[in-house]
């Protein structure tokens, strides 16, 4: 899944890299993105894995 570029390149922030993806971060299109994305996440993912590992035991 593409996240509009705001992945920071290499272990260590820079200035640069923390303005770049702040700025990213920050445009009402990744909001826009962010809020439609945040329809489809579970917050049970744990329960739900367990589930289905049980499930898949039996």
């Amino acid at each position: 899944m593409d996240l509009a570029g705001a992945a920071l390149d290499g272990p260590t922030a820079t200035y640069k890299s923390l303005t770049t993806a702040f700025e990213t971060t920050l445009t009402p299109e990744t909001r826009k993105r962010a809020k439609t994305l945040g329809a489809d996440i579970r917050t049970d993912g744990a329960a739900a894995a367990a589930h289905l590992l049980l499930h898949t035991l039996r």
